[in-house]
């Protein structure tokens, strides 16, 4: 298994349960419901719950979205590439081999939310995989079970990380 993909695999760690009062968060955002549209949808938070699987980000308004104030880890996380816009950067990205994809994803908490963007993953499978592959949860988790055991689905998909302030 490539070296990058490391990272990527499920890690299971117990966590103490944080005290206090706790908030709820609406699935969705009170400007959709708003918007008149059925479709259009955005969701509040992208914290994974315990049944979610696959890659559940969604960097285009994160920030902007989320209810509390968290620190900006957007600006810190991307360096140099801070500049450019969500959706360019998601174009830039989308340039980039499944390995070098992998490899950035690793760099910082904000290059891993815009690298497990599923539309990234999606276009890698259906490019390099045509129609030799298992879904396996997500289109990140298909393609890493493609790659790592030669197209057989992970028993347990791999769940996204929890990325606070992003």
């Amino acid at each position: 298994m490539p070296g990058a993909f490391h990272s990527l695999l499920p890690l299971i760690r117990k966590r103490k349960a944080k005290r206090g009062r706790r908030r709820s968060h609406p699935k969705e955002n009170h400007l959709a419901a708003s918007a008149g549209d059925p479709s259009f949808h955005l969701k509040s938070s992208t914290s994974a719950s315990s049944r979610d699987i696959g890659c559940l980000v969604e960097p285009l308004g994160n920030l902007f979205l989320s209810g509390t104030p968290r620190g900006n880890l957007r600006d810190a996380g991307l360096g140099a590439l801070r500049p450019l816009p969500d959706d360019l950067l998601l174009d830039v990205l989308g340039l980039l081999p499944a390995r070098d994809l992998a490899a950035l994803s690793v760099a910082s908490k904000a290059l891993y939310v815009v690298a497990s963007h599923d539309p990234l993953w999606r276009a890698l499978v259906l490019d390099e995989l045509g129609g030799a592959f298992d879904i396996a949860g997500s289109w990140r988790a298909t393609y890493i079970a493609a790659a790592s055991r030669g197209g057989q689905a992970y028993l347990i998909p791999p769940r996204a990380l929890r990325i606070k302030g992003f």
